[in-house]
């Protein structure tokens, strides 16, 4: 700018260079944050300190439309199958909670918000949010919920924290339950579970600490066994 400050806007242009396009060339920063399937393209603008919110444009740059409004920051989190788009208010505080919108910006719906901080974690192929729960500021507990808000359901919850690690292609939650983080026997274990709350299964429960990290094409849990004070071996279970 003239200024010399600098602002962020967001262009198109074709692979050879030729028509280029303003998306999003306000005075305010913009930041590009996805390509939906339609072609359209959502970004975020920071309208001022501790403000930011999420807009939809098209690919030719007409039709900017904001699909939240209002004080706080938005995050973007993604798009459910319904075309829901989900994404995480997050208020001066600190604390975060989970929303859904319709991509025309109507119907705004609250998916969690309770006055505990949420984190977004996944959209499931049936349509569902997990995240997980920051209870009383030190417990980790996992919740899902419908994208419209429907149906908000534990999936894990205890003295220990656990902490959503992924998901399988035939729809099962990987998830950790541990007590490394407050102390205690430094144990954590995996699990997995459906997104309706049933067949919980036992992954890696022995007494040495057990770290996710991955799952295959095949529906197999890749993790780390921590034997001993120097000792890492790596093992692969089916979810």
């Amino acid at each position: 700018t003239r200024d010399g400050s600098r602002q962020l806007d967001i262009y198109i242009v074709n692979p050879d260079g030729t028509e280029k396009k303003a998306l999003a060339n306000s005075h305010y920063n913009e930041r590009f944050i996805a390509v939906i399937p339609d072609g359209g393209v959502i970004y975020e603008k920071v309208e001022q300190e501790g403000q930011s919110n999420i807009y939809i444009v098209n690919s030719d740059g007409s039709g900017a439309k904001a699909l939240t409004r209002g004080p706080g920051i938005k995050l973007y989190n993604g798009i459910a199958s319904d075309g829901r788009m989900i994404y995480t208010g997050a208020g001066k505080e600190g604390d975060r909670n989970i929303y859904s919108v319709k991509m025309d910006g109507t119907d705004a719906r609250i998916l969690a918000g309770s006055i505990d901080d949420e984190v977004f974690q996944a959209v499931t192929k049936d349509n569902k949010v997990v995240y997980n729960l920051f209870v009383a500021g030190r417990q980790w507990d996992i919740s899902i919920v419908s994208a419209d808000g429907s149906g908000t359901k534990l999936l894990a919850g205890g003295p220990d924290n656990e902490t959503y690690m992924g998901i399988t292609n035939d729809n099962r939650i990987i998830y950790m339950s541990s007590n490394m983080k407050w102390g205690g026997d430094k144990k954590s274990d995996l699990y997995s579970i459906k997104p309706d709350g049933a067949e919980k299964k036992v992954l890696a429960d022995s007494p040495d600490p057990e770290i996710f990290l991955a799952v295959t094409h095949s529906n197999k849990v890749i993790y780390n066994r921590i034997a001993g004070e120097r000792q890492g071996d790596i093992y692969i279970v089916n979810a």
